[in-house]
């Protein structure tokens, strides 16, 4: 169980924090796919799964696509 961001810091998920505040932290899942989160106590929080280049939720991404087709 990771206590602290950094505990996820794993070879192959090129785990790194983002610019911004309040800072977050990425983990490459493949392609563009990233699961981002924040942190608080020993927490994750906010945790999303995006394609943050294009700068959209995936799941907001997948819920559009399904409701116009």
């Amino acid at each position: 169980m990771a206590e602290k961001p950094k505990d996820l810091n794993i070879a192959g998920f090129r785990f790194h924090g983002l610019q911004g505040s309040p800072k977050r932290w990425s983990l490459r899942v493949t392609g563009n796919d990233r699961i981002t989160f924040g942190w608080s106590g020993e927490n994750a929080v906010d945790i999303d799964f995006e394609d943050y280049h294009k700068g959209e939720g995936y799941g907001e991404e997948r819920a559009a696509a399904g409701a116009s087709g």
